[in-house]
C-alpha cells in the first residue's frame, strides 16, 4: 500500500508535479490543487500538473503575451503556440530593444 505524502492516509491519487510523482489521498490532493493554484494565480504563473496514467491534467496559472499584454488561461496541456489576441508566436519570448 502507498501511503499519501501528507497524511499517511492510503494514497488514491498519483500526481506528476514537476519531473517528480508524488501521491495523495483525495482530500490532501484537493487541498494540494487548491492551494498551487492560489500560489500561481498571485504570481501570474502556470503549471501543469498531470494525472498519472491518463492525458487529463489541470493547467494552474494565466499566460500573458509579452507583445500585447493580453491575458489568458490555457484550454489544453499543451504551451500556447501564439498569442490568441495578437496571433504573435514570440507572446512568451523576451522583447529585446536596440
Amino acid at each position: 500500500m502507498i501511503k499519501c505524502v501528507c497524511c499517511e492516509k492510503e494514497a488514491e491519487k498519483k500526481l506528476k508535479i514537476g519531473d517528480k510523482n508524488l501521491y495523495f489521498c483525495d482530500d490532501c490532493a484537493s487541498t494540494l490543487l487548491v492551494d498551487i493554484s492560489k500560489q500561481f494565480e498571485q504570481k501570474g504563473m502556470v503549471t501543469i500538473i498531470k494525472f498519472e496514467g491518463t492525458d487529463r491534467g489541470v493547467i494552474i496559472g494565466k499566460n500573458t503575451c509579452n507583445r500585447c499584454n493580453h491575458t489568458w488561461t490555457q484550454r489544453t496541456l499543451e504551451i500556447p503556440i501564439i498569442c490568441p489576441k495578437c496571433k504573435s508566436p514570440y507572446w512568451n519570448k523576451e522583447k529585446k530593444y536596440k
